[in-house]
């Protein structure tokens, strides 16, 4: 498979105005990540938003204060409701398993494998702290099986790790899609684990509505 030299120069363009940072304030304090801009809306993680009372979106020069936000029932995953988002990315059609992935079980995860993988894509971060966008060149290692398992892979797991304010990272691909969101670290590898596109794209439009928490 060719590899398509300094990726991240074409996903740093490409996602420049489209990954934000997520800032979620709830009565115990505040929870920061990141988030990409999907089909109008910002996708961003539900362990982020969820029991927030407030929720604001910054980009290049801008800052929006969330309208409504959404999650998943089954997969870590939210959307955010702002007024006049930016143009944001696709997601990509592909199922990384298709490409020679292997699927495992993370109890039977190798940490030998973060030098191997799959193509490079590139992970696009916010820092929580000045908001200024980050990149990093990675792989796809490994991948479990859908939900259900007929389905197409739902959990990635990249060759890198992530830091607090990563949630909600998105994986962008050659072509500039998202290929996948991070959500969590392995707890055995402390590798990146993402949301595979297909899984994000079968619900981004079923989410169900959160109301804002209300703080005494």
């Amino acid at each position: 498979m060719s590899v398509l030299a300094r990726p991240e120069r074409r996903a740093d363009s490409a996602g420049a105005e489209a990954v934000v940072s997520v800032e979620a304030r709830t009565c115990e304090g505040t929870r920061w990540a990141t988030g990409v801009i999907l089909r109008g809306r910002v996708a961003t993680n539900r362990h982020v938003v969820q029991g927030a009372s407030e929720v604001v979106v910054r980009g290049d020069g801008w800052e929006r204060i969330g309208r409504s936000w959404a999650t998943a029932d089954d997969l870590d995953l939210a959307s955010v409701v702002v007024d006049d988002p930016p143009p944001g990315l696709h997601l990509s059609p592909t199922d990384p398993t298709e490409s020679g992935v292997r699927a495992v079980d993370e109890d039977r995860m190798d940490p030998s494998t973060v030098d191997r993988g799959i193509g490079r894509s590139t992970l696009v971060s916010r820092s929580p702290r000045d908001h200024r966008r980050s990149t990093v060149s990675t792989r796809v290692v490994a991948s479990t099986p859908g939900l259900p398992p007929e389905e197409p892979a739902t959990i990635l797991w990249l060759g890198t790790a992530v830091l607090p304010g990563q949630s909600g990272s998105p994986l962008i691909d050659r072509d500039g899609r998202v290929a996948a969101m991070v959500f969590a670290r392995s707890r055995l590898t402390g590798q990146a684990m993402a949301l595979a596109a297909p899984a994000i794209a079968a619900r981004f439009d079923r989410l169900r509505s959160v109301a804002p928490a209300h703080c005494g």
